[in-house]
């Protein structure tokens, strides 16, 4: 429809002045139609607004589940974490446990007698409970056996080298000779003597540095 009031708008000349003027009324209907059309650019800015409403709150809906997703999956990634490293953990502190049983049943094993003995020399362990007679290299005493189970002292070599002024090669060196007692392994290349051992060489070497000098002629 026309707009009517714009086609019925005149101006005039009124004192010398232009004016804007009606030539007739416009219509009742001008009116109404004006006022639709401004309600329903109303309407749709209301309907505008909604949707920009509804649009935001979606997004909004679609981060939140987004970060609780993000938040549950490193909550899972942490928690998994934890589980293997507590997991390494436990193995480590077993694997240590194991450890230190063999180093404990190590050290119980070197303070008993055993037959373990170096690669250079094998003798082997007596059957029964009495002594056999075995050579004795020069210069050493015998080693005498326990008579029962009990533990029986021992001396590591850092003890037996301090005890006798000894480095730990020239006593490698004699017990590859045989001049020295054979050593008790403990495993790692570790030797050891028993104390009743150590205090007869002790005993022997305080008596030759006690004997007294020939007399010269």
């Amino acid at each position: 429809m026309p707009n009517i009031g714009y086609l019925n708008r005149r101006y005039l000349v009124v004192d010398g002045r232009l004016k804007k003027s009606w030539s007739s009324p416009p219509e009742a209907g001008w009116f109404v139609e004006k006022s639709a059309a401004l309600a329903d650019n109303e309407k749709k800015i209301a309907e505008g607004k909604v949707r920009d409403a509804e649009l935001a709150a979606e997004a909004k809906i679609r981060d939140d589940a987004l970060a609780i997703e993000e938040a549950a999956a490193k909550e899972a990634a942490a928690k998994k974490k934890a589980e293997i490293n507590a997991a390494r953990l436990a193995e480590a502190a077993a694997d240590a446990t194991k450890l230190a049983e063999e180093a404990a049943a190590r050290l119980t094993d070197g303070l008993k007698p055993t037959t373990a003995k170096p690669p250079a020399v094998e003798t082997p362990e007596p059957a029964n409970p009495e002594p056999e007679a075995a050579e004795t290299p020069p210069g050493s005493a015998p080693e005498p056996e326990p008579e029962s189970t009990s533990p029986v002292p021992m001396v590591r070599m850092k003890r037996t080298m301090a005890r006798l002024a000894k480095s730990r090669v020239a006593i490698q060196r004699e017990v590859a000779e045989g001049t020295f007692p054979q050593p008790h392994s403990l495993g790692n290349g570790e030797w050891c003597w028993s104390e009743m051992t150590i205090a007869a060489l002790e005993r022997e070497r305080s008596d030759v540095s006690d004997a007294p000098e020939p007399e010269t002629a």
